[in-house]
């Protein structure tokens, strides 16, 4: 069983990395069978986590400092079931080890990178998140109609059947985060 899991891994994370990396490569998200996307939604969204690690840039120039952990932390439910315990146990980012946290309420957070919001969240509770990480340089993500509106730095969305993502240019800034050219091509940018 676990080897069959990780067969699976193995290929998201191949397909994910050339739609992420290679310019154009969009169009590999319309080769994808549209129903097996929408099964698939979260381990396709695990991935582009993993994958937004290692193309947002913090203020001293990478994730964190060597031999620190990369965090990656949920609020709420975690939709991602065991997506994102496997990318922490066989990736790393910049050379250091993933951990995922998950919390329960905004209260609980503590200091990470990467920090998912998932639509089971009230909008009162998201709104009180991207408060609680302002000026932390924290990647905020979420998967919300309006999101990087209300100060989120990356929204996934849904379209033509494929999962996508919108930026927030404004929102980065604030975060003092610097977003890779390769990864803005790929989205829609909200706030231009």
């Amino acid at each position: 069983m676990l080897a069959v899991f990780a067969r699976r891994w193995s290929w998201w994370l191949t397909a994910a990395a050339i739609v992420v990396v290679c310019p154009g490569s969009a169009l590999l998200a319309q080769q994808f069978d549209s129903t097996e996307v929408l099964n698939r939604e979260y381990d396709l969204k695990a991935v582009f986590l993993y994958k937004f690690g290692r193309y947002v840039q913090r203020p001293n120039g990478s994730p964190g400092k060597a031999d620190e952990a990369f965090i990656i932390g949920i609020i709420g439910t975690d939709p991602f079931g065991k997506a994102l315990d496997y990318i922490a146990a066989t990736q790393r980012i910049e050379g250091n080890k993933i951990v995922i946290y998950r919390w329960r309420d905004v209260s609980e957070i503590k200091p990470c990178h990467i920090l998912f919001l998932p639509r089971t969240l009230d909008a009162r509770t998201q709104r009180a998140a991207i408060e609680a990480t302002a000026n932390q340089h924290v990647l905020v993500v979420g998967e919300t109609p309006g999101f990087c509106q209300q100060g989120g730095v990356i929204n996934f969305f849904i379209a033509e059947n494929n999962v996508k993502f919108e930026i927030s240019l404004k929102a980065a800034q604030r975060q003092q985060l610097t977003i890779s050219s390769s990864l803005l091509k790929l989205a829609r940018l909200v706030d231009q």
